[in-house]
């Protein structure tokens, strides 16, 4: 044997003997449950060892456990220095000869590199399973490990940051991991139901891949260890599912529940779209999805028979108030509705608890910010509830897993950062139906609602006019509301000729028009064009700097945005002027209002009103009540309108889309379509006051029927999965 062969001998008995050797010092486990692993592409195949983990003989029951079955067995049965596993269809993917540098340096974990994900860990476990799950393991977590709970909650599930879950760790180290896994797992069974879904059943092996990360990151000082920066795709074999075939959609639909898979379902129902069937079954599998997100069990968890839930409702087991009222918080501020509001949830049964804002632009200052979060950690809610959007309030509800429902009363509402209207958390309701249709279909925001305002038609049947009350408030026509005095003519001094020319025409031409609204399309359109007016964008930021609702940022859209608002102020504004000027020539007419304008040579002005004990009694003492509607609320119905109606008052208001759901003009309301049609409509309820009674009436009936805070709320809790909070 020649000097050369020998060597070449020698170098492939050594690298037989050290592949052997890391083929017992490392055993790499792969999961199977009903399919077949390929791992031909993995350099260190050798190194795979193949679990069937059904057919494991464990005292852990693999329908909970899922592949934790193989883990507790790899934890008593295996004997290799290192062991690795993977929960995930992948492996680390590394050579030969990285693996072999790795297990001599005797590091104590491989991971995979973590991925920065756009939602936080507590949200991804959410979307896919049941957050009632999670819950029970953060509350575990925070009773029975309290050394390490505040990181794990905060620093590990409320981050975006993940660690897929496949791993190498050196046997003592795993040692480790399974003694403090173990027991975790076998009480978190003690609190979490059974579940009609095979998949979801499986919610040990999930909340694993969690506890996984919270175990690598807290322990991370204390071990040495190797990331791996990539990973290799396992393609599994998998026997695919064969969706039944025969019978109706209903009997197919049973045969996969019955089957245990749920979450396959919405395939066979939209290839099904025109089965009559089809609407029922599908709201029951919506419903499905988001009592995931809120209860303890699903409806088909509990009956799987999906003929009965085709015809009847049940309760799922809710996540904190079985045996107690719901805690609802209210943020309260200066809206005008606030007590109203607080008084129909405690009569919907919730327990109702308010943080009170005086100033509602001071909540969002870092230091209200920091005490609201604060009052949430340290109370125990099931929902939180404001009048308009909070973006911060929205945020603090999705970091820990509450509803947040917000009912807007302004429109357009400024909602700050509109992906907070992406969590499923979120659940916010448009008076406009407009605006709420943008969201939805322009922006693609499912989780926004039209709901119209309410009136609380009791509290006003209860106050008594008395004959002090009819000499102070009886009129012919009043207005309550404001002029809207702005500063765009200020502005516009910073523009050319041009410029100032296209405003006032677009102000001109909008004066008297209703049912329809182009000023925003035309601004945006626009400004766009004039992007470079620094010294105007600059005006405009630093002039409402002194308004009570500030620029948050001088941005060019925050600027066309509020440039917008105030163009439809001031078209308001001449409406305002010109009608109650002009009615006011002819009839006794009174104007409660913070505002006054030169034109009202004929006008009793009388100041503003207090919203619950005085102006209620102005609705009932005119003979018209007058609405001219900001021209920014394109298809909405405002609240004075509402109020008026719910007040037994007769209403005049300039036509609104919207009024089309539940009025009808003459019957139950009295609508224009121009100023000059609000004169003649004025007179002539005016000459005829059975007319004008019958109207009264039965606009009355109608918001008592379908606006009311019982019916609305009703329907908003029904719209954001949340209706048995109510129904109970």
């Amino acid at each position: 044997m020649t000097v050369s062969a020998f060597s070449l001998f020698t170098f492939w008995r050594d690298m037989s003997n050290k592949t052997s050797e890391i083929k017992e010092k490392l055993h790499y486990y792969l999961f199977e449950d009903n399919s077949k692993a390929d791992i031909d592409n993995i350099p260190y195949k050798d190194n795979i060892k193949i679990l069937s983990v059904p057919e494991i003989n464990s005292e852990y029951d693999y329908t909970n456990y899922g592949s934790c079955v193989g883990l507790h067995w790899i934890w008593k049965n295996d004997s290799s220095d290192y062991v690795g596993f993977s929960l995930v269809n992948a492996v680390p993917n590394i050579d030969k000869n990285e693996l072999n540098c790795i297990l001599d340096s005797n590091i104590s974990i491989l991971y995979a590199k973590e991925i920065e994900g756009e939602i936080t860990l507590r949200e991804n476990y959410r979307r896919k399973y049941y957050d009632y799950d999670m819950r029970v393991l953060i509350e575990l977590i925070q009773r029975d490990l309290s050394y390490m709970s505040e990181y794990a909650v905060d620093e590990v599930i409320n981050k975006c940051g993940f660690i897929m879950p496949f791993v190498i760790m050196r046997k003592d180290i795993y040692r480790k991991f399974c003694i403090w896994l173990f027991p975790i797992l076998k009480e978190i069974t003690k609190y979490c139901a059974d579940k009609v879904s095979k998949r979801q059943s499986k919610y040990l092996e999930y909340l694993t891949y969690y506890l996984l990360n919270i175990y690598i990151k807290y322990n991370s000082e204390k071990f040495k260890t190797f990331e791996a920066t990539d990973q290799i795709e396992i393609h599994f074999k998998e026997k695919p599912y064969i969706y039944p075939t025969e019978g109706t959609l209903v009997e197919r639909v049973q045969k996969m529940v019955d089957d245990g898979m749920p979450e396959e379902v919405d395939y066979l129902l939209e290839q099904n779209v025109i089965n009559p069937d089809y609407k029922v079954l599908k709201r029951i599998f919506d419903d499905y999805k988001r009592q995931r997100r809120y209860f303890k069990s699903a409806n088909l968890d509990i009956n799987k028979n999906i003929s009965y839930h085709m015809n009847n409702d049940i309760d799922p087991q809710s996540i904190s108030f079985i045996d107690k009222k719901p805690k609802i918080l209210v943020l309260k501020w200066n809206s005008f509705n606030n007590d109203d509001i607080l008084r129909a949830l405690e009569n919907l049964g919730l327990d109702v608890d308010y943080i009170q804002i005086n100033n509602i632009e001071y909540a969002r200052r870092s230091h209200n910010v920091d005490a609201i979060n604060t009052y949430l950690d340290n109370h125990s809610f099931d929902v939180i509830f404001t009048t308009n959007y909070f973006d911060f309030l929205a945020e603090s509800c999705y970091a820990r897993g509450i509803p947040y429902i917000a009912w807007a009363y302004d429109s357009p509402t400024d909602v700050g950062d509109k992906s907070t209207l992406h969590y499923d958390t979120s659940h916010l309701f448009l008076f406009d139906s407009n605006e709420a249709y943008k969201y939805n279909t322009l922006e693609g925001i499912k989780n926004v609602n039209y709901m119209p305002l309410a009136a609380d038609c009791s509290r006003y049947d209860e106050i008594i006019i008395s004959e002090a009350d009819k000499r102070r408030f009886s009129a012919d026509i009043s207005f309550v509301g404001g002029l809207y005095d702005n500063k765009l003519s200020e502005y516009l001094s910073y523009t050319d000729d041009y410029q100032k020319g296209f405003f006032n025409g677009v102000i001109d031409n909008s004066v008297g028009v209703y049912g329809s609204n182009i000023i925003n399309d035309l601004i945006d359109y626009r400004l766009d064009k004039w992007a470079g007016s620094k010294t105007f964008y600059n005006a405009i930021f630093n002039g409402e700097k002194k308004t009570r609702s500030p620029l948050r940022n001088n941005d060019p859209s925050e600027i066309i945005g509020r440039l917008s608002v105030l163009v439809n102020k001031t078209v308001t504004n001449r409406e305002r002027l010109i009608l109650i000027s002009m009615l006011s020539n002819h009839y006794d007419f009174k104007l409660y209002s913070t505002s006054s304008h030169e034109v009202f040579k004929s006008t009793t002005e009388c100041g503003p009103v207090d919203y619950y004990n005085e102006m209620p009694k102005v609705f009932k003492c005119s003979k018209v009540n007058l609405n001219i509607t900001l021209k920014s609320i394109k298809n909405g119905i405002p609240l004075r309108c509402l109020d008026i109606m719910g007040n037994h008052g007769f209403l005049l208001s300039n036509y609104q889309k919207d009024f089309e759901d539940r009025f009808v003009d003459g019957k139950n309301i009295a609508l224009y379509n121009s100023l000059e049609e609000a004169f003649d409509k004025c007179k002539f309820y005016l000459e005829h006051e059975s007319e004008r009674k019958k109207v009264a009436d039965a606009g009355y009936n109608t918001v008592k029927e379908y606006y009311s805070y019982r019916v609305l709320f009703s329907e908003i809790f029904k719209k954001a999965g949340l209706e048995r909070m109510i129904n109970r």
